[in-house]
């Protein structure tokens, strides 16, 4: 028992130092940007840049965490789940990228109707088969793997030791929305988060989840290079695009409806094929309400450590992810208060 309260504790406080780490490296980048002798401009360089900024934010605290607590492998779900599970998480990634890209093109509209603009630029696009692969290692292999044993390893055992299923996994997606510092990407962020979470849970490990956030973020930047491949004087084709979608359906209702009812179609079979493939996932981590009344006192070694869902429903204090929560709340209320200007 003192073991679960220690990886929720330890849980919040890595949040909370990855958030404030996070904010501390962006504000000194920004004060020693005009006298560093670098072009930030440079695509290699921001990759580097992304690199050394997830590895002290994010990867550093988690380990550390991970160190003091000593949690078992199977606790972080850092175990072999099966074949099939691994197969599934394929088509479930790259069906989820169409669900994510319509709640977060909807959203940008959103923000676009409030505010009559939208700011966020997303990451640099790749112009070149080197870069588009050194892109994929940075910003689709490594993120994977550090943000899943962040999020999905500790952060989701910690708070299944705290909370029930539900509230655990839709917390776990928010924290990991939370983490990319953009009000205006959360909904997809989010919606991610908690698909993640949920097949984790599922599956009993972070490998599917490593696989579809793999697919997503590799996809993304595939698209994107092709995308300024074939117009060259948008970096960020996607999102113009998105952000003028009522202009254009003004000029044109017929077409936009024709558009709109193809976006749809996909849509639904998108979520079909997803929902068909976790209905198929094979459960190797039994959840608390479904544990054996005759289940011996004392569990095996490598066994997952739930609590009894009596605990689990009582809600606790949420005091070590404060401070990572008003952090991020500060940076929301700030790109609020620029989208105003």
């Amino acid at each position: 028992m003192e073991q679960q309260k220690n990886l929720f504790k330890l849980a919040g406080i890595t949040f909370s130092i990855s958030i404030f780490t996070s904010l501390v490296i962006r504000f000194v980048l920004i004060a020693l940007k005009p006298t560093l002798q670098v072009n930030f401009e440079d695509y290699n360089v921001l990759m580097i840049i992304q690199m050394i900024f997830h590895i002290l934010s994010i990867l550093l605290p988690t380990l550390l965490a991970i160190a003091i607590i000593k949690p078992s492998r199977a606790t972080l779900g850092i175990k072999f789940c099966g074949f099939r599970n691994l197969f599934l998480a394929i088509p479930i990634g790259l069906f989820a990228i169409p669900v994510v890209a319509c709640a977060n093109g909807l959203f940008l509209i959103l923000i676009k109707s409030i505010f009559g603009k939208i700011s966020y630029t997303g990451m640099p696009t790749p112009e070149n088969i080197e870069q588009l692969l050194i892109g994929i290692l940075c910003v689709a292999v490594y993120p994977a793997l550090s943000e899943e044993l962040a999020f999905r390893g500790l952060m989701l055992a910690g708070l299944r030791q705290r909370f029930s299923l539900r509230p655990a996994i839709l917390l776990c997606g928010t924290f990991f929305a939370m983490n990319h510092f953009s009000i205006q990407v959360v909904a997809g962020i989010l919606l991610i988060g908690v698909l993640y979470s949920y097949v984790t849970w599922k599956t009993g490990s972070i490998l599917p989840a490593i696989i579809m956030h793999f697919i997503n973020n590799a996809v993304s930047e595939l698209l994107s290079y092709f995308s300024s491949s074939t117009a060259p004087q948008s970096k960020n084709a996607a999102i113009q695009t998105i952000s003028q979608i009522f202009d254009f359906a003004n000029q044109n209702w017929f077409v936009f409806l024709i558009q709109l009812i193809t976006i749809l179609l996909i849509l639904a079979f998108s979520i079909f094929v997803c929902l068909l493939c976790i209905h198929f996932l094979k459960k190797t981590r039994l959840a608390p309400e479904a544990a054996p009344e005759t289940a011996p006192e004392t569990a095996p070694e490598n066994a997952p450590v739930e609590v009894p869902v009596e605990n689990a429903k009582r809600l606790p204090g949420m005091g070590w992810f404060i401070p990572g929560i008003v952090f991020i709340l500060i940076i929301y209320v700030f790109e609020i208060l620029s989208l105003m200007n």
